[in-house]
């Protein structure tokens, strides 16, 4: 068995294959033989969150992901491309007007202070994220429905 003390994101592996079984299981007790469903909800997160979330998107059945807009973070950014990014005709690729690019670029150094390298590859997987909006649900906390962040744009 691996050891995950210490090791952030570590767990996400074995959490993902218990997800996958767990989902796979039928649903006795109903007329039904459906599975169980899946769903991933974001709060905060960090680095690994965003690669979480590229997982459930990309996944085979994708599974749907609700984000907690104003809990920091990884969701914060994750909500930001979502409301801002724009999907090509093909569906296959997401982007952000420039001005925007730079802001979220500054927003994910910041956040998880990392080089421009770093910060340019989270980018990269932040709108892969985005690309089927229909998969992500943003849901603004009681907080705000806003971006709560300095660098985000306030409406």
């Amino acid at each position: 068995m691996e050891c995950f003390i210490g090791r952030y994101g570590a767990e996400i592996g074995l959490r993902r294959k218990l997800e996958k079984f767990i989902s796979k299981q039928r649903l006795a007790s109903m007329r039904t033989s459906s599975c169980i469903p899946v769903i991933c909800v974001i709060v905060e997160g960090g680095m690994n969150t965003i690669r979480t979330v590229l997982e459930y998107v990309t996944d085979s059945p994708p599974v749907p992901v609700i984000v907690i807009q104003g809990s920091g973070r990884a969701a914060d950014l994750i909500a930001f491309a979502h409301k801002y990014s724009k999907t090509n005709e093909n569906g296959d690729e997401a982007t952000l007007d420039e001005e925007l690019t730079d802001q979220l670029i500054a927003a994910i150094r910041s956040t998880f202070k990392v080089d421009r390298f770093l910060a340019d590859k989270l980018l990269i997987e932040l709108l892969q994220c985005v690309r089927d909006k229909n998969l992500i649900t943003i849901f603004g906390s009681s907080l705000s429905d806003n971006v709560t962040s300095p660098f985000f744009i306030e409406e």
